[in-house]
């Protein structure tokens, strides 16, 4: 059995993959600085977290570096305990590490394994970095969609003529080499935010 757990957004596109082998810094440039963490979510949480993440995150912030920390710990607990996390482990263009797990047939245990380690390392960490990274990905999001409308210029698609939904091969086609060559540039592979021009909120 295998099993997906990831902190994200967007628009999944149906059959492709959602795993994310090494720590990457994605997406934009210029992320190490420490993103601070909203008084009343960190006195929230704080009591729930272990002692594992309260030393991260006592000084009310989180860096990049630190949620790979967490997240690579927790990888390191799933493994130890048998839990089989597949190829590639990595920090996406979302600033998201998307775990896949697979679990042995015949070891229910593990699934209990697998929410212990979540919740030595990275459980509330996983709550703050999906609050705190907003700023982050929403820059990783509005380049997505400026890359898509590129590509539809240079390839005559029309955001209000729906390229995706098209039935016509060609603009499929030419619809597809946007989407792959976006998810190649971005690192989301499996992602969609539109385009500008779309109409769609920001």
């Amino acid at each position: 059995m295998a099993l997906v757990t990831a902190c994200g957004s967007g628009e999944a596109e149906p059959g492709s993959p959602s795993g994310t082998g090494q720590t990457s810094q994605a997406g934009a440039p210029g992320v190490s600085s420490p993103l601070p963490i909203p008084p009343a979510s960190l006195a929230l949480l704080l009591p729930e977290a272990s002692d594992f993440e309260k030393d991260l995150i006592e000084d009310a912030h989180i860096s990049v570096a630190e949620y790979e920390a967490a997240k690579l710990a927790e990888v390191a607990c799933l493994r130890t305990a048998g839990v089989t996390v597949q190829e590639p482990v990595r920090l996406d263009g979302l600033y998201k590490y998307r775990l896949v797990l697979s679990y042995p047939a015949g070891r229910p245990e593990l699934s209990n394994a697998a929410r212990e380690c979540n919740k030595e390392h990275s459980g509330v960490i996983d709550r703050l970095w999906a609050e705190v990274s907003v700023p982050l990905y929403q820059r990783t999001i509005s380049e997505s969609r400026r890359l898509m409308a590129e590509c539809y210029r240079q390839n005559g698609l029309k955001a209000d003529e729906r390229p995706q939904d098209s039935t016509d091969p060609a603009v499929q086609e030419r619809y597809r080499a946007c989407l792959t060559g976006m998810w190649a540039a971005l690192d989301i592979e499996g992602v969609s935010f539109g385009v500008d021009g779309d109409g769609r909120p920001q």
